[in-house]
This record gives structure tokens, sequence and C-alpha cells, in this order.
């Protein structure tokens, strides 16, 4: 599988809902994830982590992680209706936990303070209000695959259709994915 090479881990979209509850930041939710769902139980091993974010149960982002760099990016296909606070809250809340994770792991020196983070303006948007998911996920696969964000709401039925035949059928419509 290609993507494996790549060193990549796409979280579940319950893991945001964990690391962020109602009080804020718990790290407690979520500090044996790493170890049962990311490959060799280290996301230090990882060049790139993506958090997929469903906000308020209505609208998906993308929290996108370069470990090498220190650079935490999110993408949302809607930036008209954005609250930027907001947004900084979601990646300060993942530096965060990339923190914690390091103190398990003995890593000295890192804090949140260190991680880049910014709100990437030049990212597709949807004209409607029903297209967010299918975005995300595009746009989650163009950068897994370090292809530009050029694709646009046309694109979007082609999309849903491929991702509903990938779903159905893995081998035939994405026999890289399959192991």
């Amino acid at each position: 599988c290609r993507h494996k090479k790549l060193k990549i881990h796409w979280w579940t979209s319950f893991f945001f809902t964990k690391v962020y509850d109602s009080q804020g930041f718990n790290y407690k939710n979520v500090k044996r994830w790493a170890k049962k769902q990311v490959i060799g139980g280290n996301i230090f091993a990882l060049e790139k982590m993506y958090v997929p974010i469903n906000k308020d149960g209505v609208h998906w982002v993308l929290i996108e992680v370069d470990m090498k760099s220190k650079d935490i990016k999110f993408y949302d296909s809607m930036l008209s209706a954005l609250n930027p606070d907001s947004a900084m809250s979601m990646m300060t809340t993942i530096a965060q936990y990339i923190c914690k994770e390091g103190e398990k792991k003995g890593i000295d020196g890192l804090e949140a303070s260190q991680w880049n983070m910014a709100i990437v303006k030049g990212s597709p948007q949807q004209q409607n209000g029903v297209d967010c998911g299918v975005f995300m996920l595009q746009t989650g696969r163009h950068l897994m695959d370090s292809q530009k964000l050029t694709f646009k709401q046309d694109h979007i039925e082609f999309y849903r259709y491929l991702i509903g035949a990938t779903l159905i059928n893995p081998k035939r419509y994405a026999p890289e994915s399959v192991l």
C-alpha cells in the first residue's frame, strides 16, 4: 500500500470529540489511542496526521499536522462562516495532544507554542450547505497524495460517487488502499 509508506495516520472522527470536550483539552480521554490506533503506536514516527472534525454536529473541517516541520493547518470549505478563534482553539488542542504524547514518550522541550498554526485561505470552497464532508475527504486525499487543491464544487458529484464506489468495491476503485 503506497499510503502506508507515507507514514501517515487518519484519526477517526471520534478522536477530536474525545480530546476536546465541553471543558476543553482532555488528554485522559485519548491517552491510549495512539498505542491502539497508530501503526507502531508512536505518533512521532509519523510524517503527517489528519484530524477530521465535525463542528457542532453540522459541518466537517480537517486539520493536517506535519510532524517534521511542526505545522498544523486548518482546512475549511466554508471560510466565510469560520470563526478564527474556534479554528485556533482546535489547532491548539492538537498541539497540546502532541505535547502530552511527547511527555509520555520522554521527549523533552515540546511546547504547544512551538507549532506553526495556520488557517489555509486557498482551500476549495463549497457553494452550498451540504457538501462539507466530501470537501473534507477530498482535501485530505489531495494533501495525502501531495496534489494541489484544485477541485471545485463542479467536481463534488463525481467525488461523491467515487467515495461510494470505493466503499462498495475498494479492490477495483482504490486498490492502493487495500492491504
